[in-house]
């Protein structure tokens, strides 16, 4: 019977170290893998983040161009307007002429 009994204590104690060792082991690989998989999210999102502020500043880029060129056309064909005036014409054909100042 000593035999036995022996034999379960040292099973007994062998049984606690290992699981001991193993959820050790357990609580180490989950904490790598939770910093390595933060680490790879955070690295992600900055990268979606840079290329999110690239494609905004693109688009207004092409708002603000397309606006100044609709004021600017705008203005273009007013001066083209007054550049086929005959009154435009004449006073700049005689700049001198004291009935056109």
């Amino acid at each position: 019977m000593n035999i036995n009994t022996s034999k379960i204590k040292q099973n007994g104690t062998d049984e606690p170290g290992l699981k001991n060792r193993f959820v050790v082991f357990s609580i180490v690989l989950f904490v790598i893998i939770l910093v390595v998989g933060s680490i790879a999210f955070i690295l992600s999102m900055r990268h979606i983040v840079r290329v999110n502020k690239g494609v905004e500043l693109s688009q207004i880029l092409d708002i603000k161009q397309l606006r100044l060129e609709s004021s600017v056309e705008e203005k273009i064909s007013m001066v083209l307007k007054m550049a086929n005036s005959p009154v435009i014409i004449r006073h700049f054909s005689d700049p001198d002429d004291p009935e056109m100042r």
